[in-house]
């Protein structure tokens, strides 16, 4: 293994740890391969250490890659290499849960107001742009306190 691999691997989990969650993105020939690349450790090595063949651990890289790897496979060859799993969900675009809330009660209250405003333009009720911009706000707010079972039924 040549140093400039192992060196640019290391630095690449290295910003990876220091950044938010929201920043980490999955290294192209994903995190098994990585951090063996930056341990200096072979395959063959790794594959010893969690008791597979050389073949099996080259596979176990592989359906890393292509996501079809198991938490179970993920966790043992962070065991192999004296490392642990952080699962975890994080919302897209650096959002917070609060702000998909929103996004989401914002979408629900703009789907609500269309489906009652052709029944307030046929009784001649439609709302001016302030209207309805306070009615959507005012619909948000309530579907955000009261947070109805169909909230994410698009």
């Amino acid at each position: 293994m040549r140093a400039v691999e192992r060196d640019e691997a290391q630095s690449k989990i290295n910003r990876a740890l220091g950044s938010p969650a929201s920043q980490i993105k999955v290294p192209k020939v994903g995190w098994i391969r990585t951090l063996r690349t930056a341990l200096g450790m072979t395959g063959e090595a790794l594959a010893r250490r969690m008791g597979l063949s050389r073949t099996a651990a080259v596979r176990l890289e592989t359906s890393e890659c292509n996501a079809s790897i198991t938490l179970k496979s993920l966790q043992a060859a962070a065991e192999a290499m004296d490392c642990r799993v952080v699962y975890v969900f994080v919302p897209k675009e650096a959002e917070t849960v609060e702000g998909l809330l929103q996004r989401q009660t914002q979408k629900k209250s703009r789907q609500i107001l269309s489906e009652v405003s052709p029944h307030m333009a046929l009784e001649a009720q439609s709302l001016t742009k302030d209207a309805s911009d306070a009615e959507l706000k005012r619909i948000s707010n309530d579907l955000m306190h009261r947070m109805p079972r169909d909230l994410w039924d698009d």
